[in-house]
Order: structure tokens, then C-alpha cells, then sequence
């Protein structure tokens, strides 16, 4: 059993911002060298070549691409028209600036020349034509295998590749669907091409959940991240381990820095699991969850939700982080409040002490002072002379009462601080 009637179709999703609309020019020049003919709508006078550019009904800010090439001769197998449709395809769209896409969808189809429905006699041999565009995809020779599967209108879908890993013209998901000879329904209407058809808007609405996915892979942002967590873990750990010991600076100058960085970081893939639900909201919309694996659209879901899920895990873990750190910040800054005080404790009690000191010339008896100091002062004086003892007395009484007045007052401080 073999093929014919085979195509290929590509199309194209990005933002609703007047660039996809310049792609398509691009594009329309590049395959008609027309500039003054330019129309949202084109095919050529044979019928083997569709451009197409529109917006999508069901949404507000998206813009869409398909071109549509059909094989020369529509008795040549699949496995013979593929190869030079889609070189064809890599030389038109190697024209364009493709950073601005969502993401792009490759489909292979063809028609059995059979009326039989038995597509896993020549799925295999297909599989081998199938491939990524050359010169634009460093994997473009890596054979690709059926990942999913699903029945549509008018034939059955195969899903080989989903776009996991880059931007541009690496963001590529490609489908292979193949009918019967003379299906009752067409193919490529129903399903494949056109702003009615059915596969376009589960398409494009999971491609711009891969889209927000590589957004934190691509940009290794999941790498930062863990990063960013783990020093500013280091430095809470370090800033709480310092706080027994008193000549330990606490300087929250880094930690600061590393509590900013993370929670920006935090903020960003917020931001994109928010946008991830959304598109996951959306998705339902167009495909009700089941239980079959193997079904094309609910692969996609799957891959959806798995990374909404590592995200959401990838948040606890830096929100837990950033939690920890404020608690960590609460008490250093207790700790910096205790030790200010207790330098203020003391900034009082040495204003205090000088304050009696200073009160000490008061309490002493100037006549007695003086007398002493006279008595002292004398060149006279030998060892065998004495002062007299009421001067002595009186001199010692004073001093005494001084120091016990100091240390009184010390006491009193430190019973208050206490």
C-alpha cells in the first residue's frame, strides 16, 4: 500500500503586534517576487501553493501564518514529495526573523491509494521521510517516531515532536495525518487548514503553554533560581549561626542583595505559571481531559500540566526560602536592637559615674581638703610627722561615702536594666 496526494503544511503563531503581519510579507515576496499584489489570502494559479494570514476568531492577541505546499505530481509517493516540499518550505522561511514566534507546527499528510484504514503498514516507512527543516535545526536529520496518536475527521493524526527545548525555528511541533483514498470528509479542511480548522486552536493554544514553559528552561532561569535560592540560604544560615556570638558582625548588606535577587526571580515564574494556567484553562476549553495517554491532545495537556506542576514546585521551594529569611531578618535585627541597648546601658551608666564624680567636690569638706593638702604639700614634713587624725578622718569618711554613693548608683542601673 502506498501514498499519494501528499503535502505539507506549515503553520505559524505569534503575537498580534503588526510583526507576524511583516513576516507574512516577507514570505508573500519571497514566494511570489509580487510587492505590489500583496493580499492576506494567496494561492497560486496551479492550486499547489496556499498563504494565508489571519487572526484567530476565538482570540485577542494572536496572528497566524499557514502556507500550504502540495506536491507537483499527486501520483508521486509521500516518501519521494516530502523531501522537496520541505526543502522548498526551509528555503522560503529561511527569508524570514522568526525570534517572534509562539512556536510553528509542521504537518505531513497524504492519502492512502487504498480505500484500507490500516495506516501502521506504512507508518514506519513515512516516519523515515518525516523530518525537521534542514538548515535551521541542528536535529534535522534525527529520525522522528510517533509520540501520540489520535482519529480525526477524515483520517488519523500522529503526533512525532513537541517543541520542548528552543526558540524560533526550533520551536517546532510536527504532525503526520494520513486518509483513505477517497475520505468522506476532507482532511485538510476539516483539520488542518483554514481559520476553521480543528486542530488549529488546541495547536496554538499549546504552544503558547510551551512557549511560557521554555520561557524558565530555555534561559536556563531554573538553574539561576536554584542558585539564587541556595546563597541566600548560605547567608541566612551564616547570619543565624553568628548571632550567639556577641563580636560577630550582623551585616545584612548581602542578604539584602540575595533576598532581592530571588524575589524578583520569584516574581518572574509566577508570572509565567499564572500565564501557564491560563493556557491550561484554556486548553480544556477545547479538549475534556481523558484518560488515554496515547491521545495527541491530551499529550499535550499532560505536558502542560507537568509544567505548571515543577513551577509550582519550583515556588515553594523560593517562597520557603524567602520565608526563612524573614524570619531570619526578625531576629538579627532583635539581636541588634538587644545589643544597641546594652551599649546605651552602658553610654548611661558612664555618664552616671562622671556625674558623681563630678558631684565628689561637693561632698568634700573644703576646710578639711584643704588643710590636708597643706599638711602634704609641706617640704618639711618628714616620716616621723603625722597629719592630724581629725583631719584624716573626716578626708577618708568623704571618700568613702563617694565611692559608696558610685557603686549605689551603679546597682540601681543595672537592677532597672534587669
Amino acid at each position: 500500500m502506498t501514498t499519494h496526494k501528499s503535502m505539507l503544511i506549515a503553520t505559524l503563531y505569534g503575537k498580534n503586534d503588526g510583526r507576524m503581519r511583516r513576516m507574512h510579507r516577507q514570505l508573500y515576496e519571497a514566494i511570489t517576487s509580487d510587492e505590489a499584489g500583496y493580499t492576506d489570502s494567496w494561492h497560486d494559479q496551479t492550486g499547489k501553493t496556499f498563504l494565508y494570514y489571519f487572526d484567530v476568531p476565538a482570540t485577542y492577541d494572536t496572528a497566524t501564518i499557514q502556507l500550504a505546499l502540495n506536491a507537483d505530481d499527486n501520483q508521486q509517493a509521500a516518501i519521494l514529495s516530502w523531501p522537496t516540499l520541505r526543502a522548498r518550505l526551509t528555503g522560503y522561511l529561511d527569508t524570514c526573523s522568526f525570534n517572534l514566534m509562539w512556536g510553528y507546527s509542521l504537518v505531513y499528510q497524504a492519502n492512502l491509494t487504498s480505500e484500507s484504514t490500516a495506516y501502521e503498514t506504512v507508518l514506519p516507512t513515512l516516519c523515515q521521510t518525516v523530518g525537521r527543516l534542514e538548515a535551521v535545526d541542528v536535529n534535522a536529520e534525527t529520525t522522528l517516531e510517533p509520540i501520540a496518536n489520535t482519529v480525526i475527521t477524515g483520517g488519523q493524526l500522529w503526533l512525532l515532536d513537541v517543541p520542548l527545548e528552543e526558540d524560533g525555528l526550533s520551536a517546532k511541533t510536527v504532525y503526520l495525518a494520513l486518509a483513505p483514498a477517497n475520505p468522506d470528509q476532507n482532511i485538510v479542511t476539516e483539520v488542518l487548514f483554514g481559520r476553521t480548522a480543528s486542530l488549529l486552536m488546541p495547536d496554538l493554544v499549546a504552544h503558547k503553554g510551551y512557549h511560557q514553559r521554555r520561557q524558565y528552561s530555555v534561559d536556563k532561569l531554573d538553574e539561576q533560581y536554584k542558585t539564587q535560592i541556595d546563597e541566600l540560604q548560605d547567608q541566612t544560615n551564616y547570619l543565624l549561626k553568628s548571632l550567639p556570638n556577641e563580636s560577630a558582625p550582623l551585616d545584612l548588606k548581602q542578604l539584602a542583595q540575595d533576598y532581592a535577587h530571588l524575589s524578583e526571580a520569584t516574581c518572574l515564574l509566577d508570572e509565567i505559571q499564572i500565564s501557564l494556567r491560563l493556557q491550561l484553562r484554556n486548553y480544556r476549553w477545547w479538549h475534556e481531559p481523558t484518560s488515554d495517554q496515547q491521545n495527541l491532545f491530551e499529550y499535550h495537556y499532560q505536558w502542560l500540566l507537568k509544567g505548571h506542576d515543577n513551577l509550582e514546585i519550583k515556588l515553594a521551594e523560593g517562597r520557603l526560602a524567602l520565608e526563612t529569611t524573614q524570619g531570619a531578618v526578625q531576629m538579627v535585627q532583635a539581636e541588634l536592637d538587644r545589643r544597641q541597648e546594652i551599649k546605651q546601658q552602658w553610654f548611661e551608666r558612664i555618664l552616671t559615674i562622671v556625674g558623681v564624680a563630678l558631684a565628689v567636690p561637693q561632698l568634700i569638706d573644703r576646710g578639711a581638703a584643704g588643710a590636708l593638702v597643706y599638711y602634704l604639700s609641706l617640704t618639711s614634713l618628714s616620716l616621723n610627722d603625722t597629719i592630724p587624725a581629725h583631719i584624716l578622718l573626716l578626708t577618708s569618711t568623704q571618700l568613702v561615702i563617694t565611692v559608696l554613693i558610685g557603686v549605689i548608683v551603679w546597682w540601681l542601673l543595672d537592677q532597672r536594666d534587669t
